[in-house]
């Protein structure tokens, strides 16, 4: 049998003005800063073990100047838009054993007001999935999480400088109770991160070519020890005795 919907919902209006005093180097001006956000997590259990969530996110901060010196030169208008979306899935199927898969995917937009500076817009989107899970059946059970993200820069006006950057990242973390007071950890960590150029092709596909990729190779491990405690009784022994 299906659960019912749940539904949350958030929104905010923060204002905020800043005055810079005239320096040498600059100043001389005052901002205003206006942050718009609103949010909202829709929720949705399928039985008892398994849960669908779905996170939205949109925000819009502007940022106006305004000299107050003569000279001053305050900063270029300009606005920053965002917006995301998450989906995951939970599975708990007891306090021992759960799993998780996320997807997460993100826009956001640095506009400069002024015609003057068109090529200095960026648009960046990123997408990122990742996935966890527990597995605390039996001792020295290994518990696989595997997290890969993508960024990519995008800049209207000038589509030669548009780039692309991936990152993989594969953590495993075993934990086996050798004794009642011997425990080893060991947790291995792969990351691969490519990054190049963004290249739009003729037919509306797109290209990396790639610049670089960075390879890392992590291997940690830890033992914990915990002694005995001994148990002292205490004896009192009445005077005169």
């Amino acid at each position: 049998m299906l659960g019912p919907w749940q539904l949350e919902a958030r929104a905010s209006d923060q204002i905020s003005t800043s005055d810079f005093l005239r320096q040498r180097t600059g100043g001389g001006y005052g901002e205003k800063q206006e942050s718009r956000t609103a949010d909202g997590t829709l929720t949705r259990p399928f039985g008892r073990k398994l849960v669908a969530k779905l996170n939205t996110n949109i925000s819009l901060t502007q940022f106006r100047s305004h000299a107050t010196s003569a000279g001053a030169s305050p900063p270029t208008p300009r606005d920053s838009y965002r917006q995301s979306y998450r989906f995951e899935t939970l599975y708990n199927q007891s306090d021992r054993l759960n799993s998780g898969v996320a997807l997460d995917v993100a826009l956001t937009r640095a506009i400069n007001l002024p015609r003057s500076r068109p090529r200095t817009n960026p648009t960046r989107a990123r997408i990122a999935q990742s996935g966890a899970g527990t597995t605390a059946c039996c001792a020295g059970s290994p518990r696989p999480e595997q997290h890969g993200a993508g960024r990519l820069r995008v800049l209207p006006f000038a589509a030669e400088r548009n780039d692309l950057s991936l990152d993989f990242n594969s953590v495993t973390t075993l934990t086996a109770v050798l004794t009642p007071r011997l425990t080893l950890d060991v947790t291995h960590n792969a990351r691969q991160q490519p990054r190049g150029d963004w290249r739009v092709l003729t037919d509306g596909s797109g290209a990396l070519l790639p610049s670089d990729e960075s390879l890392n190779y992590t291997l940690h491990s830890r033992v914990t020890w915990a002694p005995r405690r001994r148990c002292r009784s205490a004896s009192h022994r009445v005077p005169g005795q």
